[in-house]
């Protein structure tokens, strides 16, 4: 009888370094980037459903005064800017975070909204940096 020699599963050195390097970049910036995702490229096997309506995002500093968003996604410009990521993080807001805007005062170059019962205040620079939408 014939037995057949099985071969070990093997990772080639450019994957490994892939890991490594989003691992680097997560730690040292406190969040997910999409620098640091690893992409599976084999085949899942899995069915997807239909596309879901694409949301109209925008920069938070282009939000009205009174309206209510929902943060999209922050911007890689905004990771790359450790205090700010830190102030964002410290003050909750993050992506799925809902977000009141109070007041745009562009003479002081500032937006300031609310959440969760917590004033956050922004430079409008930093707000061009958060992507958000309008919640249906």
């Amino acid at each position: 009888m014939k037995t057949l020699k099985r071969k070990s599963a093997t990772i080639p050195n450019s994957r490994w370094l892939a890991y490594a390097t989003a691992g680097v970049a997560s730690a040292f910036t406190y969040a997910n980037s999409a620098q640091a995702a690893i992409h599976y490229s084999g085949d899942l096997h899995e069915q997807f459903g239909p596309h879901k309506e694409k949301l109209k995002a925008f920069p938070l500093d282009q939000a009205e005064e009174g309206s209510t968003v929902t943060v999209e996604r922050i911007t890689e410009e905004a990771e790359a800017d450790r205090k700010l990521l830190e102030h964002l993080w410290r003050n909750g807001v993050r992506p799925d975070t809902r977000l009141t805007v109070q007041e745009i005062a562009p003479w002081a170059g500032t937006i300031t909204t609310v959440t969760d019962g917590r004033t956050v205040v922004l430079g409008l620079a930093a707000a061009a940096k958060i992507w958000v939408y309008k919640p249906k």
